[in-house]
């Protein structure tokens, strides 16, 4: 799989700047080379910081310009560069760099119709922010490239990764899309790309966050689709009211408004967090159609499998 180079053209912050979690919107520009569909991600090279090589360096008293190969490719480099582009630094802590370990990409869901940005391919990114062990408030490696070290127009590099497995159905095929946090980056893809088709299908997006005053993520463009009838809304702050809510309790208080998608034939998608949003959404699907048809979980179960073998039930999880 061949890497794409492109230019970042635009950045902008989606929370307020003092929000405790911080969330950005991208804008990649793209060559006429490079092709996408709604659904698929991809696999963006990031870069240690200066800050982080340098005392790396200083840490073990390495002279940067001395000359390294890289075990893996055999390329001879030097060590800065090496460290810089290559090496997850947390591998090396001992100064061994035998030890080294690559630094990986990071993984993003395209959050654009192509059919409408011909040119762009834009990206939802969280922040990853916590404080090291000096009490000092730090940025994930991938979230500090993308943040402070990547300037407007300069050159990101990245691999495409189509997903066969998440694409949309036929325009006339109605929308279950259940994405909080940045789980929501492939499902704006799909919302513009419903635009560009001018489907004739309902679709219905369940999005949750934290707060709505910080975290309601493209609000104006999903409002604005909720007013024009094409799109039916259902949201869940989890910290706005005395009780936290989730995705999942808005799929209980609309079951009937579930059931009756899925008799329509709706495909069902689920994007973000596996471990605990999505295991939670589909144990609710499994609870709501064992109320409903008063059949046992194992059937509940099996019930969800035909759902996944027919195609009517897909998830990006991660």
């Amino acid at each position: 799989m061949s890497k794409h180079t492109a230019k970042l053209s635009h950045r902008t912050f989606l929370t307020p700047l003092d929000a405790e979690k911080r969330t950005l919107h991208l804008e990649i520009s793209l060559s006429g080379s490079i092709s996408y569909l709604p659904g698929d991600s991809i696999a963006l090279d990031v870069e240690n910081s200066p800050h982080r090589v340098e005392k790396w360096l200083k840490k073990f008293s390495k002279n940067p310009h001395e000359i390294v190969v890289n075990r893996r490719t055999q390329e001879e480099l030097p060590l800065y560069s090496y460290l810089k582009k290559q090496v997850n630094l947390q591998s090396i802590q001992d100064g061994d760099l035998s030890r080294a370990r690559p630094l990986m990409p990071r993984f993003y869901s395209i959050a654009s119709s192509q059919s409408l940005y011909p040119n762009q391919m834009h990206l939802l990114v969280t922040l990853e922010e916590f404080l090291d062990e000096e009490g000092q408030k730090m940025m994930g490696v991938g979230s500090e490239y993308l943040f402070s070290e990547l300037g407007l127009n300069d050159s990101v590099q990245f691999k495409l990764y189509p997903n066969e497995q998440f694409r949309l159905p036929h325009p006339t095929v109605p929308l279950i899309m259940v994405g909080p946090g940045t789980g929501l980056a492939p499902f704006k893809a799909f919302l513009e790309e419903r635009m560009y088709q001018n489907a004739p299908a309902k679709s219905w997006l369940l999005f949750g966050e934290r707060n709505r005053k910080s975290h309601f993520y493209y609000e104006d463009f999903l409002t604005g689709l909720e007013r024009s009838g094409q799109l039916e809304l259902s949201l869940a702050f989890s910290r706005d009211g005395d009780q936290k809510v989730y995705v999942q309790d808005r799929l209980k208080e609309q079951k009937e408004k579930l059931f009756n998608y899925l008799d329509e034939g709706a495909v069902i998608y689920i994007c973000g967090d596996a471990k605990m949003m999505a295991k939670g959404v589909t144990e609710t699907l499994e609870m709501l159609y064992s109320e409903k048809t008063s059949k046992d979980l194992d059937e509940a179960k099996e019930w969800l499998r035909r759902l996944k073998a027919e195609g009517r039930l897909k998830l990006d999880v991660y």
